[in-house]
């Protein structure tokens, strides 16, 4: 093969270390070798965009609409956005230990918290029994009434 000039097919000058092509219809493919910018971005004329970002460690895909998957190698994470809903749909989701423990944390306990019975016959009847799910809240129990807790 023989070795790429910097000139385009219309004379004009090609940036150093980038390589790519534009359809007629606009779509693009970008490979760049810069070590400022490196990385390949693919695109098409409605505005969906693929950036394969060496430099920054970064998968980032985006729609026209502006809801972008991003995944950082660097940070180890993975990002959905939407200004709307994002939905998981699957016969299965598992989620990481630490997962479980933070949506037990941050979702399910303080809703458990805030959950009461008002008892309906009995001693006590007409009064309220409540019941903590992470001990922040006492637990109370009036006359006979019993609570069987288990799990970890």
């Amino acid at each position: 093969p023989t070795e790429a000039d910097d000139t385009n097919v219309d004379g004009s000058s090609v940036l150093p270390g980038r390589r790519g092509f534009k359809t007629p219809a606009g779509h693009v493919i970008e490979i760049d070798d810069n070590e400022d910018t490196k990385g390949i971005r693919v695109s098409t004329p409605i505005g969906k965009k693929i950036n394969l970002d060496d430099k920054n460690d970064k998968i980032e895909i985006e729609d026209q609409s502006g809801v972008v998957i991003e995944i950082d190698a660097a940070a180890g994470t993975v990002v959905v956005k939407h200004t709307s809903e994002v939905e998981v749909e699957a016969p299965s989701i598992k989620l990481g230990a630490a997962a479980s423990d933070a949506l037990m944390r941050d979702v399910i306990i303080p809703k458990l918290d805030l959950h009461s019975h008002t008892i309906l016959s009995g001693s006590s009847a007409g009064e309220t029994s409540t019941m903590a799910a992470s001990g922040t809240n006492p637990t109370t129990l009036v006359g006979d009434e019993t609570v069987k807790v288990t799990g970890e």
